[in-house]
């Protein structure tokens, strides 16, 4: 059986304007094999290959988010007849992050997409194809952890044109999201990403760079965040622009209501919001705690009076 590398010579050189008989004196091979190759008779495998070629220039976004589902909880395991199948783990919790994997792999791959639910409760997402290896070239025997993990120039190129959709669907598998809080009551939606593979962690950061995102290493774990009362505005866009639009356009219409105000109905300095939280400190809080003393001493002294009043009357 000849290899894959020859037939496809032979096809080239007939396509080029070579006659079957050119192509076969010039590759050794009988003329009656170029003469089957052409008119189809071609290994499955190759077929196969074959057809696998064109699949960098038909991908997108969809792609991109299943290649970081795959690097994060997925795996590819081999069935009969030259049919692999793609396995996506995900947590039962959460059904909307389940439906976008199953869009992500019809996108893909046109066809049924399987979904299983397993006793830890988890969620089980497959398809089979014959193309998965070829879709997904960082398949390869033993843990991803344990083995390279690199990305090959057209994913390179696919994950800088969309590197969102690519930290979703590694945070979406391997990532979580909690809210992060510290002194003075600050507090801004955190994200990490744990992965025992550095090269996939790489990827990670590679595309947090390229989408202009802050982050920070610790051990097997990688956290996204942007500052405090600020949410990811890159990772999560919505939140992030309803928060920041709801506070600007208050601030803005304090600020214009206040200069707006005539002098006179304007407060007095340190009438801040500040103030009043803290009354032992300068402003109206100060102002406000002359007066409960005020109040006390004078409910003190009309107590004093009562008391004395009938000792006085009998004298």
């Amino acid at each position: 059986m000849h290899s894959a590398r020859t037939i496809r010579a032979a096809l080239d050189l007939v396509a080029a304007g070579a006659t079957a008989t050119e192509a076969a004196r010039h590759l050794g091979v009988p003329r009656r094999t170029v003469a089957d190759w052409l008119r189809g008779a071609v290994p499955r495998a190759v077929r196969a290959e074959a057809e696998c070629v064109n699949h960098a220039a038909r991908l997108r976004r969809d792609y991109v988010y299943l290649l970081g589902l795959y690097l994060g909880d997925g795996w590819i395991s081999a069935h009969r007849r030259d049919v692999y199948r793609l396995r996506i783990a995900l947590d039962v919790r959460y059904p909307g992050i389940i439906a976008s994997a199953v869009s992500a792999v019809s996108e893909v791959r046109p066809g049924p997409v399987l979904t299983l639910l397993r006793p830890q409760n988890c969620v089980e997402v497959s398809a089979y194809w014959k193309c998965w290896p070829c879709v997904f070239p960082q398949h390869g025997a033993g843990r991803k952890h344990r083995r390279p993990i690199v990305l090959t120039d057209w994913q390179r190129e696919l994950a800088d044109r969309w590197p969102g959709d690519l930290i979703r669907g590694l945070i979406h598998s391997d990532g979580c999201r909690f809210q992060n809080t510290g002194r003075g009551h600050w507090s801004c939606p955190r994200y990490s990403f744990s992965n025992r593979s550095s090269h996939i962690r790489d990827i990670f950061s590679s595309a947090c760079d390229a989408l202009g995102v802050r982050w920070t290493a610790a051990p097997n774990t990688i956290y996204v965040a942007q500052g405090r009362r600020r949410a990811p505005r890159r990772v999560h866009r919505a939140e992030a622009m309803s928060a920041n639009t709801g506070t600007q356009r208050s601030r803005a219409t304090a600020a214009t209501a206040s200069r707006s105000a005539p002098r006179s109905a304007r407060p007095p300095p340190g009438c801040g919001r500040r103030a009043s939280a803290s009354p032992m400190r300068g402003g109206c809080g100060r102002f406000r705690a002359r007066g409960r003393g005020l109040g006390r001493a004078r409910r003190r002294s009309s107590a004093v009076g009562r008391r004395a009043g009938p000792r006085a009357r009998g004298a």
